[in-house]
């Protein structure tokens, strides 16, 4: 019993730093897939602003067009 006591007690640090650097791991790779997302995110704003930006633009441009026929 005591052999088994002693080989839990020296297995016990390592397992642990195993375990705490799988963690580590995980943590970072979830900080940088956290961090990829909101960096997309923002970028399809912008893109879905420039587009609405673009599409009143033509809107405009259209009915600028319209009138100056009908006129």
């Amino acid at each position: 019993m005591a052999f088994l006591s002693k080989l839990l007690a020296d297995l016990a640090v390592p397992i642990l730093n195993w375990i705490y650097g799988k963690v580590s791991a995980w943590i970072e790779k979830s900080q940088k897939i956290q961090k990829a997302y909101e960096e997309a995110h923002k970028k399809n704003e912008q893109v879905l602003e420039e587009t609405k930006s673009a599409e009143t633009k033509e809107e405009k441009s259209d009915a600028l067009k319209s009138d100056l026929h009908n006129f």
